[in-house]
């Protein structure tokens, strides 16, 4: 925070008054700051005013009070919050990314699919409001922000900085830390099923009893973290990086089979499929390391692969209709041509494989009785698959390549569809599914 003169006082506007605020800060930012004016709201009591949707970017805010305001969808580009009081403020999509939140309070904040790309949850002067408004500021003094109970469900905060931040008891499922700094914070009881840590620096990370269902920790540095009691199910992590007293739940470990033992249960599997049921025995294979393995053009229908690492596999052209694949890991795998009509992928792991062509007719992506848990196909190769009636809801399809891809009457309930490359015709089909089509890029 800038040292700027602090109030005896909260400010407190009317409505009316913020609302010519927030026209003049969008009018500045419009126009590069030629005309209208940046708006300073610094130690501002806005506590339960309504600034959904209006353009912020720039703004000056530190110290301003916003508990319990209406934000939706607003426009904090580069503000400074330094030092602000957000609890209970509804911020669902809004935009703060590179924002200056330093020492702020999110506590009960709901922020689900914010971006908060870059923005500075560091250390930081927190502000003092007695009952009767009166302020105090020690700035030599910094406290972590504070994100306990907030909500952050699909929220973007890659690259974000919130060492030693309080995340206790937060919903950040399938949120996305990709690069974040998160050294020394405290996650103790928080939600983190599906989300993306990848290459998050989680050194001395308090993450105890949390739930981290399929979540991504690929190349996450977890020196020093404290792990007792997580739940680890499904996710994508080096088992090096964990010590072997660490307390962690569910975290299997995959056994490679014997080259022997695999080829006689795809024999067995072959009769089984062959006769009908009434020879062989049908696959069944639960926490295996398959990782680049060929299994290309086998027939695996009504297989069962749960919770396999199947990373890098070939399985082009290969058969798996009504196949179990929940909590594989299907990452750089090759199912060119697959027939996956009817197969289930409920909280698969899919980045970046290669789905050109195949087949997923009646698809399972979705819900997890347990669990909000959705399957991860970002960066992957989709073109001329067909989807047609397929219910994708909740899948994360970010980046993904759709170009000529049938998405008839496909199902795309919550579903991340954002920089995905489609061709007209799916584009749509997937106009018609009613979804929102912000980020969708059109090859000609």
């Amino acid at each position: 925070m800038s040292q700027q003169t602090i109030p005896d006082k909260l400010i407190r506007i009317d409505q009316k008054a913020l609302d010519y605020i927030a026209a003049c800060n969008a009018e500045y930012v419009a126009e590069n700051g030629q005309s209208g004016k940046r708006a300073n709201l610094a130690f501002h009591d806005l506590s339960s005013m309504n600034l959904g949707g209006r353009d912020l970017s720039y703004a000056n805010l530190s110290g301003a009070n916003l508990t319990d305001a209406a934000m939706p969808g607003t426009k904090l580009t580069c503000a400074v919050l330094s030092s602000a009081t957000l609890r209970l403020a509804h911020l669902e999509g809004a935009d703060l990314s590179q924002a200056d939140m330093r020492g702020c309070s999110l506590h009960g904040a709901r922020l689900g699919q914010a971006n908060l790309c870059n923005a500075d949850l560091s250390e930081g002067p927190r502000i003092k409001i007695s009952e009767t408004g009166e302020l105090t500021l020690q700035r030599s003094v910094s406290e972590p922000a504070e994100l306990i109970a907030a909500n952050f469900v699909r929220a973007n905060l890659s690259g974000a900085v919130i060492s030693n931040g309080l995340l206790m008891q937060a919903d950040l499922s399938e949120a996305q830390f990709c690069n974040a700094t998160l050294t020394g914070a405290n996650f103790r009881g928080a939600k983190m099923d599906g989300t993306d840590f990848e290459n998050a620096n989680l050194a001395g990370a308090d993450m105890s009893d949390t739930s981290m269902r399929g979540a991504l920790l690929d190349g996450a540095i977890l020196s020093d973290a404290i792990l007792r009691g997580a739940d680890l199910l499904g996710a994508i992590i080096n088992r090096n990086a964990i010590g072997p007293n660490s307390g962690v739940k569910n975290l299997t470990q995959r056994n490679k089979p014997h080259r022997e033992v695999l080829l006689d249960l795809l024999c067995a599997h072959k009769k089984w499929i062959t006769s009908d049921g009434r020879d062989g025995t049908r696959l069944e294979l639960r926490n295996a390391d398959l990782a680049e393995i060929d299994l290309a053009g086998l027939d695996l229908s009504g297989a069962t692969l749960i919770n396999c690492d199947l990373s890098g596999a070939n399985l082009s052209r290969s058969k798996l209709r009504l196949a179990d694949l929940s909590l594989s890991n299907l990452q750089d795998a090759i199912l060119s041509e697959a027939d996956l009509r009817a197969a289930t992928l409920k909280q698969a792991f899919c980045r970046q494989a290669n789905f050109s062509g195949a087949s997923f007719a009646s698809v399972m992506t979705g819900i997890s009785p347990q669990r909000n848990i959705f399957a991860n196909l970002q960066k992957s190769q989709f073109q001329q698959a067909n989807f047609r009636a397929c219910d994708l809801s909740g899948a994360d399809m970010t980046g993904c390549n759709l170009e000529g891809a049938n998405m008839a009457e496909v199902i795309l309930t919550d579903t991340r569809l954002k920089l995905t490359t489609v061709t007209a015709e799916t584009y749509d089909q997937i106009e018609a599914a009613g979804v929102n089509l912000d980020g969708i890029r059109v090859r000609t």
